[in-house]
């Protein structure tokens, strides 16, 4: 681990705010404000896990819209990938490993990314194949690699200049 450090470039974090269209704001505060209510219908001393479960499942609609309306069923353009898609162009062709916690999304990215000629690996893709995958990319074959967070551990991916985020990982603990 140690060795792998020292060939790593410093790291450098950008948050890029990206602004919902007023549609897409609809969505989410009707969808927020269906949770809110929710809860505060609730007897707090009496929630049980099926509340819990319910209102995480909620809130995780939350972040899905954030990503893409079409992840809830909806068929908006989405302002954040409208934003990736301004970001990679001005790129200039490096290599970019993107990463989301959503399979659906991580497909939706494939789809609407295809001038880059992008590999998908999700946890779907078979071992060989990931393997083979990041070979392609390590190789400049493919310069836009999208992956869930299948990717995201035990894999050294230092000859890759840019790492984007698409969303954050988000765990109860």
């Amino acid at each position: 681990k140690e060795e792998v450090m020292k060939e790593l470039p410093e790291k450098t974090y950008v948050d890029i705010p990206v602004e919902l269209s007023d549609k897409e704001r609809e969505i989410y505060d009707a969808v927020k404000s269906e949770v809110l209510s929710y809860i505060n219908d609730q007897d707090l001393s009496k929630i049980d896990w099926g509340t819990v479960n319910l209102v995480l499942t909620k809130m995780l609609r939350l972040l899905q819209i954030t990503d893409s309306c079409e992840l809830v069923g909806g068929n908006l353009v989405s302002s954040k990938l409208e934003a990736l898609k301004e970001l990679l162009e001005s790129l200039g062709g490096e290599k970019v490993l993107i990463f989301t916690r959503f399979k659906q999304m991580a497909e939706i990215l494939h789809r609407e990314l295809t001038v880059y000629n992008p590999l998908l690996v999700s946890g779907d893709t078979p071992q060989g194949a990931r393997i083979g995958f990041i070979k392609e990319f390590e190789a400049g074959r493919h310069k836009l690699l999208i992956s869930t967070e299948t990717l995201g551990y035990g894999v050294n991916m230092a000859f890759c200049k840019y790492l984007i985020n698409y969303d954050l990982p988000w765990s109860l603990s």
